[in-house]
């Protein structure tokens, strides 16, 4: 059972990463919620029940530079659906007279959304809806969602349009009986058609205690090939998450209608190749370039051409293109900063089966300049105790490290692991300390 969250991991929740929690009740009962699939022994925590005085205590601990998050989790606490807290309104209004102009992002299910609902958050903007729609019939979504029984999801995209509040619509692609994806096809050209900003399509998160499921290429690599039917028939940025990435150029995915860049004329498959004359070493580096800046000078290649573009907008803005995420390039650095720290001549590099493409693309500029090419070495790890389609970082602990190192065939003299999956005082979601992993070999553990 879930243990109640404790202040201290709240308040790290609210003044870290600007999410601000209401309540960890959903009434989606959704057929993949991945807190169902938990093995025992996983430590997340369940929000108390929380008054309106009690979450306005909170939103003193927010930053009015950052958007405002509601509905989302970075952290092991469960976050709900928001509309099932009686008293969101009252919330958010209290946030829009605490912070006139900083942005509220709220993700839900929707159901809640009729014509009332949406004029009092049309009074709040600027405000934006991270819609999980799943499905857009309404039978087969409250297959997926068999919790939902009152559904306004369909009159509230309908008000959103008409009071001009942006949303960005999300989907996790269940496999029909018969082995397609034609719903989630029809799902994403429903939600292009309404006027979503992007589409994001998730894989399922099965564990193990899913039976019957394949594993995470085998679902990803099916997704991937009904999408693509529909990619280039779609004006709309659409996202499969989590990605599949082997390289680390900035290659546009795609870009929102009416952005900066969509008027700066930036197309999907443009290469962004130098931003005000600084080549981005990487996606999230090209993104945070162009989003801390103001108006920005840009260089990209379209086939064999070298286009210059000037996308106009304010410092901190969004430019509007829409990147699969991959990594921040201070995370090559710290490595190599490890790695010379600790004198190391055989360093291996333990990352997440999505991140050994990241990981490799990343250090093989370092190799190339001769850093410890010959003798570096990267290790993916497998989600062994979640199983199933779980194959990210986040989920990996300490257990699946030991477990990959016995298939080393070397003796390193330094371990580099990846901070993701563990919190602030080092450990997993089983509550092992990452320092286990130096227990149990004898080798230096460095955590980046």
């Amino acid at each position: 059972m879930p243990k109640t969250a404790y202040k201290g991991l709240i308040l790290k929740t609210v003044a870290e990463f600007n999410i601000l929690p209401l309540t960890s009740e959903c009434n989606g009962c959704c057929i993949f919620c991945s807190h169902k699939g938990n093995p025992p022994g996983v430590e997340v925590f369940m929000l108390p029940k929380l008054s309106p005085e009690d979450v306005m205590e909170l939103a003193e601990f927010l930053s009015p530079d950052r958007k405002i998050i509601i509905g989302e989790s970075a952290t092991r606490i469960i976050e709900g659906e928001p509309f099932t807290y009686p008293d969101l309104i009252q919330v958010l209004e209290y946030i829009r007279k605490r912070f006139p102009s900083t942005p509220i992002q709220i993700t839900t299910s929707g159901f809640s959304l009729d014509k009332g609902t949406v004029m009092k958050l049309a009074d709040l903007k600027p405000i934006g809806i991270n819609l999980s729609l799943n499905s857009s019939d309404i039978f087969n979504r409250h297959r997926l969602m068999p919790g939902l029984k009152e559904d306004h999801v369909i009159e509230g995209i309908e008000y959103m349009g008409l009071h001009d509040i942006p949303f960005e619509g999300s989907l996790v692609a269940v496999e029909a009986e018969d082995g397609e994806y034609i719903d989630a096809v029809e799902t994403i050209k429903f939600l292009a058609a309404v006027g979503s900003r992007t589409i994001k399509v998730y894989i399922p998160g099965y564990t193990h205690l899913f039976p019957g499921k394949n594993g995470f290429f085998t679902v990803y690599n099916k997704i991937l090939d009904a999408l693509c039917v529909i990619k280039n028939s779609v004006d709309v940025p659409i996202l499969l998450e989590p990605a599949v990435i082997e390289d680390l150029s900035p290659v546009v995915e795609g870009v929102i209608r009416g952005s900066p860049a969509w008027h700066a004329e930036i197309f999907k498959g443009d290469i962004i190749e130098y931003i005000n004359g600084i080549r981005p070493l990487t996606r999230l580096d090209a993104f945070n370039k162009i989003k801390s800046a103001g108006s920005v000078n840009i260089k990209v290649r379209r086939g064999r051409e070298v286009i210059d573009r000037y996308i106009k907008k304010e410092r901190g803005e969004a430019p509007g293109i829409v990147f699969p995420l991959d990594i921040d390039p201070i995370i090559g650095e710290y490595i190599k900063k490890a790695v010379e720290r600790n004198r190391a001549r055989r360093p291996l590099i333990m990352t997440s089966i999505l991140g050994e493409g990241i990981i490799k693309a990343l250090l093989k500029r370092y190799i190339s300049k001769g850093f410890h090419g010959d003798n570096l070495a990267i290790k993916p790890v497998e989600n062994r105790f979640f199983g199933g389609t779980i194959s990210c970082g986040g989920l990996l602990v300490v257990d699946d490290f030991i477990h990959a190192l016995k298939d080393v065939d070397f003796t390193p003299d330094l371990i580099v692991i990846p901070s993701v999956p563990f919190d602030h005082s080092g450990r997993d979601l089983l509550g092992k300390f990452f320092l286990e992993i130096e227990g149990y070999t004898g080798i230096k553990v460095e955590i980046i």
